[in-house]
């Protein structure tokens, strides 16, 4: 699933293209799509203007004139693709919209269909389970808020920093390669770590995510951008899927367990708890 660095990079691909362009037309292609919206969709979006482009956590908030939201959320293996509109539609296209005047078409694409897009009237964002579950902002959240987060759940880490109600936006990668960078073992409790320590892991949370953005995100398998460019951070991983690897900093092989059903990497000799 796309993390906050993926869906940043998308975000900021859209907003510098998309802003300011009207929707001459946009069509759902997808049962899936079409029960979840207003039947009228197609004559609601078309003529709209896009005004901008937001994003929290995993989810992008494309905001339309008349006082209506484009909500998406990639899930798995969703996309959001800049095309030329000479560009055949496939059978994972689940929805298109034709943009003047720039003469693209931005298109939905999501092969496994788990991924989400609702259009919905401004004031019911607040409104709609998935948006108004979620956490502050990882990129934006202050250090006091996000200490005072994870004290106050008393769970272990990384099952803290996969919860998208207690900070939003990280998922299994950059958890696993902040809690490295912070040199503190996934299954450590949050109860039982200093303010100084959840300090160290905020300002390793930080660097990683700034990192992962200037590289467009790590595509591991299918990620790319708006333009189909694929991001490269994956090179810079410490111990994601590194299992048996030596560890960059004392050589020790990389561990994998699991948390929160989730497979962790780690370093036993770094990462002590």
């Amino acid at each position: 699933m796309p993390e906050l660095p993926e869906v940043e990079t998308v975000a900021a691909g859209l907003r510098n293209s998309i802003v300011g362009q009207r929707i001459a037309s946009g069509r759902l292609l997808t049962k899936q799509l079409a029960r979840v919206n207003p039947k009228n969709f197609s004559s609601i979006v078309s003529g709209k203007t896009i005004e901008s482009v937001n994003r929290k956590g995993k989810q992008i908030i494309i905001v339309l004139s008349g006082d209506w939201i484009l909500w998406v959320h990639f899930m798995m293996t969703g996309k959001l693709w800049l095309l030329s509109p000479d560009e055949p539609e496939t059978k994972f296209d689940g929805a298109v919209f034709e943009l003047q005047p720039l003469r693209k078409k931005l298109v939905f694409y999501d092969q496994r269909r788990f991924g989400r897009l609702k259009l919905l009237r401004g004031g019911e964002l607040t409104g709609l389970k998935e948006y108004a579950r979620l956490g502050p902002d990882a990129l934006t959240v202050s250090s006091e808020g996000f200490i005072q987060r994870l004290k106050e759940r008393k769970k272990n880490l990384k099952s803290l920093l996969l919860d998208q109600t207690a900070v939003a936006g990280l998922g299994n990668i950059y958890a696993d390669e902040s809690l490295f960078l912070a040199k503190i073992h996934p299954a450590a409790h949050s109860s039982r770590l200093s303010k100084d320590r959840l300090s160290e892991l905020y300002s390793s949370m930080q660097k990683v995510l700034a990192g992962a953005i200037r590289a467009g995100g790590s595509s591991i398998r299918d990620y790319s951008a708006v333009d189909g460019q694929r991001g490269y951070f994956q090179i810079e991983h410490r111990v994601y899927q590194k299992t048996g690897l030596p560890c960059p900093i004392c050589g020790r092989k990389i561990e994998r367990i699991t948390i929160a059903q989730r497979s962790t990497h780690f370093c036993p000799r770094c990462q002590r708890k």
